[in-house]
């Protein structure tokens, strides 16, 4: 703090003395300049219990307090909210705290940008009263000395927010050995590292949005009050990181569990977090929680969370079963039931789509946002089968319900009021089951869209004969014995069904202009059937950008491309599982797929034909076959291999009675009918 000099100390006894010769008037001019004067000096001593590198924190100096030696950048401290900011700050001191709080009580330090702190002699931050450390724009700040480099003592400490690196002869530590001495690191990445002890001598650490990443196994003992590894003080490198900003039924997501979030108690399943691109994948999974604060997937900030569903998933809960915080997507295959006892299915303070998936969602409230929210609440269902029940609300406290391609069918007139925002039936909010159904299920027989109306029996569609129907949970299309004949439309075109099923029963044609089957999405064709395709302009099955899977069927097809992908790179995969096929393409019998993938089954005919990746198809002397392909399923052994060749027919034929022109012994391995004798080639 600057001082009076001499001259100025002289100059109010000067006045003094002369003011008799003045007047009264003089007199009281003088006591009210001395008054100013010894306010102005009493602001300027006044402290507020804090020491930067060994200099008070006064009310001269706290507007800028890189005046002290060995502070530079922005350093200033506000008294009305008792924060001290370090905007690109450097402290560096010897003997001496950088920062030492002594008695300003719940005293916080803001960090701006990147902040350093080097001190010898002494901790580098000292805090005797509650201390805060934190950021609101993601600040950091690194602090060494050959002490301990954050000590705090008789009082708890708070990391919110930020970047903290504390490296010393103690990472962290206290140093009062009391019950008040608590570390709170909240939603912040910390390093600390110590050759005496990393994080020590603390009461409790209190790990909120965030855990333990390094060492792996390490945790903190309230027995040795450190954070340990085999029951032994770290003194390596303790790293903690923020979680990802999801909970599943309680538990943050972190580094440390997203690969496998099936380890969390009360979850079973296949459930993981891709952080890179915000997906929480699930896979038939199970979330049964008892307790009344738990919420089995709780997005509290990923903005633009994607939540894909696979197959089966059940959630049930007292509390909400989803919240949603941020905005968030569910969209998949898959089948979603929610059951809460005594709270939503989904709440969303924020906004939600979703997309294609089949969802039941029931509780006191089915989807609900917060009780008469107005705004920031949209949800958008597209293309999807919802079902939600709610005792006090099946939809409601919505800003807006966006219907894309679906619309609600139960109850018959139900629909939403933008005024009381949720779903209403004769001016009353619906309590029964509100059902949200697709428009289309996605997919189209003949030209025509299959729904809701005329999915149980797609034979009253013109061009169809047979038994055919579509069952939308289990996506499942049942075709027995069917005659589709169409001209310029696809005879089944799935395009956004993902996991589609055709089940074949009996013998099925479908004869087309166009392609017979075309495939935008994932699908499988099974059963016990045989399906015969023909397209006389093109495909006899078409797979555009997608992966198709025929098990244990017979499949003819026959087109200018019996099947074909898009062009070979984009992810076409055909998987032939224990099936019998024959393909027959004039330009391309096999071809424009990225894999073949042969699963109990082989090329048989042409003799010596493959897949050839080069050429993305079923290859003969490095050119894509356009004869008959014909692949067959491998059998263990011969003896239960039937054929319609005559025994006393003579030649050399394969099991399909096709006769093979070549001699014994230029065949390729495998089994054939030699005179009418089973026989191996090997």
């Amino acid at each position: 703090m600057k001082k009076l000099n001499r001259n100025q100390q002289s100059v109010i006894p000067r006045l003094l003395e002369n003011s008799a010769r003045g007047g009264a008037w003089m007199r009281m001019f003088l006591m009210l300049v001395i008054m100013m004067m010894s306010s102005a000096f009493a602001m300027a001593q006044e402290t507020y219990g804090i020491k930067i590198a060994g200099e008070d924190i006064t009310g001269y100096n706290r507007y800028d307090l890189t005046e002290i030696r060995g502070v530079s950048g922005k350093v200033y401290f506000d008294p009305n909210t008792r924060t001290l900011t370090l905007d690109n700050a450097t402290i560096e001191a010897n003997d001496y705290n950088a920062i030492l709080n002594e008695t300003c009580d719940y005293l916080t330090i803001e960090l701006i940008g990147t902040n350093t702190i080097y001190v010898t002699g002494a901790a580098g931050i000292n805090l005797k009263e509650e201390t805060t450390i934190w950021s609101n724009s993601g600040g950091k700040l690194s602090v060494k000395s050959d002490g301990c480099a954050l000590l705090f003592g008789g009082c708890p400490l708070e990391i919110s927010n930020c970047w903290l690196e504390a490296e010393g002869a103690w990472g962290i530590s206290a140093n009062n050995n009391v019950a008040e001495e608590v570390l709170t690191i909240r939603n912040s990445h910390v390093e600390a590292k110590g050759s005496t002890g990393s994080i020590c001598d603390i009461a409790n650490l209190v790990l909120e949005g965030c855990s333990i990443t390094q060492p792996d196994g390490a945790w903190f003992s309230t027995q040795n009050n450190a954070v340990v590894l085999n029951g032994e003080m770290v003194t390596d490198k303790v790293v903690i990181v923020p979680s990802y900003g999801i909970k599943i039924a309680g538990v943050d997501v972190t580094a440390l569990n997203c690969k496998d979030l099936s380890v969390i108690d009360g979850v079973d399943g296949k459930i993981s977090y891709d952080p890179e691109t915000k997906t929480l994948t699930m896979e038939d999974v199970t979330i049964n929680i008892n307790g009344a604060e738990i919420i089995a997937i709780l997005n509290r900030y990923v903005d633009g969370l994607k939540i894909e569903v696979v197959g089966n998933n059940t959630f049930t809960t007292n509390n909400a079963c989803i919240t949603i915080q941020k905005t968030s997507t569910i969209s998949g295959s898959g089948t979603l039931r929610l059951k809460s006892s005594d709270n939503c299915g989904i709440f969303l303070p924020s906004s939600l789509t979703v997309e294609g998936v089949t969802i039941y969602a029931e509780g006191e409230w089915g989807i609900s946002g917060q009780a008469f929210q107005k705004s920031g609440n949209v949800l958008t269902i597209c293309n999807a089968y919802v079902e939600a029940t709610g005792s006090s609300g099946s939809i409601c406290d919505l800003q807006n319900l966006v219907l894309d391609g679906c619309s609600i069918t139960q109850p018959e007139g139900a629909e939403f009021d933008a005024q009381y925002h949720s779903v209403l039936l004769n001016d009353k909010l619906v309590t029964d089951k509100v059902v949200i159904e697709p428009d289309s299920y996605g997919f189209n027989i003949a030209g025509v869209n299959v729904t809701k109306k005329n999915c149980k029996d797609l034979s009253v569609i013109d061009g169809v004969d047979g038994k055919i129907s579509y069952n939308p949970e289990t996506k499942t299309l049942t075709m027995e014995d069917v005659t589709i004949n169409v001209a310029d439309n696809s005879g089944i075109w799935n395009s956004s069904v993902k996991g589609l099923k055709i089940v074949l029963v009996g013998n099925n044609i479908i004869t087309s202009s166009s392609s017979c089957i075309k495939i935008d999405k994932t699908s499988t064709i099974s059963g016990s059937g045989t399906l015969i395709l023909k397209s006389s302009e093109n495909c006899g099955i078409y797979m555009k950008l997608t992966s198709l899977t025929v098990e244990g069927v017979k499949l003819y097809t026959e087109g200018k491309y019996g099947v074909a992908g898009f062009d070979g790179i984009s992810g076409e995969t055909l998987t032939l599982r224990n099936a019998y096929v024959e393909a027959t393409g004039s330009l391309g019998s096999v071809c424009d797929l990225q894999n073949l993938v042969l699963d109990g089954c082989s090329i048989t005919q042409p003799t010596g034909a493959a897949f050839d990746a080069n050429v993305h198809g079923v290859a003969l002397n490095g050119e894509v076959v356009t004869d008959k392909v014909v692949i067959e399923p491998v059998t263990n052994g011969i003896s239960n291999i039937t054929t319609d060749v005559p025994a006393h027919k003579q030649g050399i034929f394969s099991v399909t009675g096709v006769k093979q022109t070549q001699q014994w012994n230029e065949l390729t391995a495998g089994i054939y009918i030699v005179d009418g004798v089973k026989r191996v080639k090997k």
